[in-house]
């Protein structure tokens, strides 16, 4: 009875096998083996996955990928394929879509799900022959309204995570994912994982950031934009990677290139700046964007490097690029950075004009920064009362920036107004009581009031702050 017993299963095992010929070849040349790398080279761990299409996408599992800097994909007959590209990931559901150089053999992906009670078959990788594992269907469960997760018992191979679950015609349903028990298996859909894509906040995304390989720029061109400034808080180098995609993608866009642009400041490269934007403003039908650009970067450049030579740029050009941007298209932007250059360029006056143009153009649509801006080029053009104004809009507007209450406490006591610079002061110190500036200025505020022991002790609480100024205040007045 048992002989006739194991015989029998045999049958029945040989025409499952049979069932699965037909595909199998073809599938098990789809199936790769993913080894991932951390940045100093050491292996972070293996996992199984499979072309999806001609090109060399293909879906995994995340896990591997996660802190990886390199990953490299072995096909079936074991060569080595790298890992070139990152086109999508979810960490809930351990998946990710990836892009592996030259390979395009692809498996077929069903369009339909498959139901319970049917046969399940797992193709791990191998560079020998290969009998696919098999078993039904216990149970499946939609998610995202048009994917469905899978729980079928077949014993699978070890370590075979990652490998194409396929239904009855060699077309692949799932992505074989962990379990804790070796005859119970799941996957989870294999639309879900190929229809995995980056998208504008893709820079930002913790799933995608974890990994240090470079990312796919979505296909979108709005998309991709967002992507283009989202990433220039990744870094230089990850910046400059997804500008030239973008200029590789969108050669006719001129954000590339403005964004390109920045990269070049950055580098101190200023004629490849202005090779960027001339690009840029080839591309660009009004030009106003770019002439103010161009303006910020001279401006930038005169005021905070102005050590490095480059002579043709200089505020005056700043100054006539902005004005060549804001004849173009008014902006009150346009008038706010003439404001900023006229000051660099020490024309106080102009600069307050400019200053009170721009409030005029946007009411009361101004924040802290502005007033605290005006202030300056007032308190320079000698226009105190004004400037005590704005650094009291300031304040209302950000109560909380100390620079702001010392600035006020520091004008009124260059204006004879001792009491209001004490208490201003005091306010300030309420801010942060361990401000020097603020002791500096009450300590210099009572001495003109003929208090020299209150002034003294400010004075010296300032020094042990770490005032520079205090010491020859406290030996010219004791």
């Amino acid at each position: 009875m048992r002989l006739k017993y194991f015989i029998i299963s045999l049958f029945i095992a040989s025409v499952q096998g049979v069932m699965a010929q037909g595909w199998v070849k073809k599938v098990k040349g789809s199936v790769i083996k993913i080894t991932t790398f951390k940045a100093d080279g050491s292996i972070i761990g293996s996992t199984n996955g499979f072309i999806t299409d001609g090109e060399g996408n293909a879906v995994t599992t995340y896990s591997p990928f996660k802190g990886a800097y390199k990953a490299v994909a072995f096909d079936s007959d074991g060569k080595e394929h790298a890992v070139d590209m990152i086109i999508g990931a979810n960490d809930i559901y351990d998946v990710i879509k990836i892009h592996v150089k030259d390979m395009d053999d692809a498996v077929k992906i069903a369009k339909n799900p498959a139901s319970n009670g049917k046969k399940l078959y797992i193709m791990h990788y191998s560079t020998s022959h290969v009998n696919p594992r098999y078993g039904n269907i216990t149970k499946t469960e939609k998610f995202r309204d048009k994917y469905t997760y899978y729980s079928f018992s077949a014993d699978a191979a070890e370590n075979s995570n990652g490998s194409p679950v396929l239904n009855e015609n060699g077309e692949v349903v799932g992505i074989l994912q962990s379990s804790s028990s070796s005859k119970e298996c799941y996957a989870v859909d294999a639309n879900f994982a190929n229809d995995l894509t980056t998208n504008g906040l893709s820079a930002s995304d913790p799933t995608l950031t974890a990994i240090g390989i470079e990312k796919s720029l979505p296909e979108k061109l709005e998309d991709a934009k967002v992507m283009l400034f989202m990433s220039s808080s990744l870094g230089l180098s990850q910046h400059e990677k997804v500008v030239n995609k973008f200029i590789s993608r969108f050669p006719n866009q001129p954000d590339g290139y403005l964004a390109m642009a920045d990269i070049d400041y950055e580098k101190n490269d200023f004629a490849a700046v202005e090779k960027d934007i001339d690009k840029a403003m080839q591309l660009s039908d009004k030009k106003d964007n770019e002439h103010s650009t161009l303006a910020k970067y001279i401006y930038s450049k005169c005021v905070y490097k102005p050590n490095i030579d480059y002579p043709s740029w200089t505020l005056q050009k700043a100054l006539d690029e902005v004005e060549t941007a804001n004849s173009i298209n008014h902006q009150p932007f346009y008038i706010f950075q003439k404001a900023e250059i006229l000051y660099a360029m020490q024309k106080y006056r102009n600069s307050t004009h400019a200053f009170n143009e721009y409030k005029s153009l946007m009411g009361d649509n101004v924040d802290d920064a502005f007033y605290f801006a005006r202030y300056q080029a007032e308190v320079k053009s000698k226009l105190y009362q004004q400037a005590l104004n704005d650094i009291d809009s300031a304040i209302v507007k950000n109560s909380r920036n100390i620079i702001y209450h010392t600035e006020k406490a520091n004008l009124l006591y260059r204006v004879g107004k001792f009491d209001d610079a004490i208490k201003a002061s005091q306010e300030a110190l309420q801010i942060d009581s361990n401000n020097s500036v603020a002791y500096l200025v009450m300590g210099l505020a009572y001495i003109n009031k003929k208090d020299k022991t209150q002034g003294l002790a400010n004075l010296r609480k300032a020094q042990q702050l770490g005032n520079p100024q205090a010491e020859g205040f406290i030996n010219k007045y004791k």
